[in-house]
C-alpha cells in the first residue's frame, strides 16, 4: 500500500474486493453501533464492497466504551473483523482493529466491545466491517486484513466522528455504563 501526497494525489481509503461477492452466504447481515442501525441488510447477490458513509454515522467519545454488534451471514466459519481509523490517516492499521470473530453462521449476531483510546484523532473518520473466508486452502489461513482482496466475502464502511468530550451512555449518563443492546 503506497500513499502519495500532494494536490493531485489525495490519500483515500482502499477499496477491498472479494471476487465471488456474497453468493455463498459470506456476507454481513447487520451492523449496530451507537446511531448506526443497519440490520437485515445482507443478500446473496450483494456487492463485495459497500460504502455506507453517506447513509449511516455515529459519534464516539474519546475514552468511551462501546459495543459493536455484527450479524453474520449464513456461511459457518467466515471470519469477521472491524477497524476504526483512529489516527485518521486513511489506513486501517492492525493496531486499529477493534475486534474479530469466527461466525457460527445462521445469521447470528456477535458483539465486539472496545474502548476508543484517548489518543484517537478528534473529527470525522471511518469504521470498516469485513466478512471473509480468509483461506487459500484449509491448512493455509491468510491474515485478516482490511484491504486484502479475498475470494469470498463482503466489506462495509460507516462514518464515525470522534469527539473529545466525556462519553455519554445510551441512558444519557456521562461516563455511564449502559451500552446499547
Amino acid at each position: 500500500l503506497t500513499a502519495h501526497y500532494g494536490n493531485n494525489n489525495p490519500v483515500v481509503y482502499c477499496d477491498p474486493t472479494d471476487n465471488a461477492v456474497t453468493s455463498g452466504g459470506d456476507l454481513i447481515d447487520g451492523v449496530q453501533l451507537g446511531d448506526i442501525n443497519n440490520t437485515n441488510s445482507g443478500g446473496l447477490d450483494g456487492d463485495s464492497y459497500v460504502d455506507l458513509t453517506g447513509q449511516f454515522s455515529t459519534t464516539l467519545a474519546s475514552g468511551g466504551n462501546y459495543m459493536l454488534t455484527i450479524t453474520s451471514g449464513s456461511y459457518s466459519g467466515d471470519h469477521y473483523a472491524a477497524w476504526i481509523d483512529l489516527n485518521n490517516d486513511k489506513i486501517f492499521s492492525q493496531d486499529e482493529k477493534i475486534g474479530e470473530f469466527s461466525s457460527p453462521g445462521s445469521f447470528a449476531p456477535t458483539d465486539i466491545t472496545f474502548t476508543v483510546p484517548n489518543t484517537a484523532a478528534v473529527g470525522a473518520t471511518r469504521l470498516r466491517v469485513r466478512c471473509t473466508w480468509p483461506f487459500q486452502s484449509e491448512d493455509e489461513p491468510l491474515p485478516l486484513d482490511a484491504c486484502y482482496p479475498y475470494f469470498y466475502g463482503e466489506t462495509e464502511d460507516y462514518a464515525i466522528t470522534i469527539s473529545a468530550g466525556p462519553p455519554i451512555d445510551c441512558l444519557g449518563a456521562i461516563n455511564g455504563q449502559a451500552h446499547p443492546g
